[in-house]
C-alpha cells in the first residue's frame, strides 16, 4: 500500500513525480499486484504509471460505495479509514514528513507480519 500526498505541502521537495515513485518502489512489489493508494489526489489518472506496469490500483473513491461511505456523517473519518486500510498491505510506501504516513507506520507496529494464521 502507498501514502501518496498530492495537497497541501509544506515541503515541496518531498512530492515526488508519480513515475519516479513507482521506479523507487516497484523492487518491493509483486508482479500484478493490487495496490491501495491512499491519497488526496482526485485525478485517478495520475496513478497509470501504476496500471501502465501492470499492477491492479484501489483507492478509496473505487470502493466507499461498496462498504457505505457515501453515507458517513463526518468527513473527517476518512482518513482515518484510509490509514486503517493501508496499515495493512503486504509492504507499504509513503510520503516523507507526513505525520499521517508516520500514523500509518505506527499502526503497522501493532499488527504482526506475516499472519502466520491467515484464516484466523
Amino acid at each position: 500500500s502507498y501514502h501518496i500526498r498530492r495537497g497541501d505541502f509544506q515541503f515541496e521537495k518531498a512530492r515526488i513525480p508519480i513515475e519516479e515513485i513507482l521506479r523507487n518502489t516497484q523492487a518491493n512489489l509483486r508482479d500484478g499486484e493490487l495496490v491501495y493508494i491512499a491519497t488526496d489526489e482526485r485525478n485517478a489518472a495520475e496513478f497509470s504509471p501504476f496500471t501502465a506496469a501492470g499492477y491492479k490500483v484501489m483507492r478509496l473513491d473505487d470502493v466507499a460505495h461498496l462498504v457505505g461511505l457515501g453515507s458517513l456523517t463526518n468527513p473527517n473519518w476518512v482518513g482515518m479509514i484510509e490509514q486503517v486500510i493501508a496499515s495493512h498491505g503486504r509492504v507499504f510506501h509513503g510520503t516523507y514528513w507526513s505525520t499521517f504516513t508516520g500514523f500509518i507506520m505506527r499502526m503497522r507496529g501493532y499488527v504482526p507480519y506475516p499472519n502466520p494464521n491467515p484464516n484466523t
